[in-house]
């Protein structure tokens, strides 16, 4: 006797709804410009909020190569490529890590909008 749950499996169609793949993620999550690009905006409002520590903050992230980027596209709220925001926010992390800039890391992850775009960037 065959198994007929077998028979009628879609290995693909799994893949996608539970996001096992690259390809699978794409599918399923799409990046929402307006929800990041008000993401953006918050975490530089409160960096200028904040007065002097807030500035030399997003001083260091301007420094970066990457931020600057990802405020443009937060700007012009274009479909952006989820996966090149996310490279790219992981890219400005690591900048300021290789920076030795563990204080404005510091700084950043204490800002709810900056955890929003990290697990943005986590769930790509």
């Amino acid at each position: 006797m065959k198994d007929t749950n077998m028979d009628n499996f879609d290995l693909k169609k799994y893949l996608v709804e539970n996001k096992v793949t690259t390809n699978s993620r794409m599918l399923v999550e799409k990046l929402d410009p307006f929800t990041f690009s008000n993401d953006v905006q918050a975490v530089i409002n409160q960096l200028i909020k904040m007065g002097p520590k807030g500035k030399q903050t997003l001083a260091a992230l301007e420094a970066t190569s990457t931020w600057n980027e990802l405020v443009q596209v937060a700007v012009d709220e274009t479909s952006a490529d989820s996966f090149k925001i996310s490279n790219d926010l992981l890219a400005v992390t690591n900048e300021l890590i290789d920076a030795g800039k563990q204080d404005v890391l510091d700084v950043l992850n204490s800002l709810e909008p900056w955890q929003d775009l990290m697990d943005t960037a986590s769930m790509t």
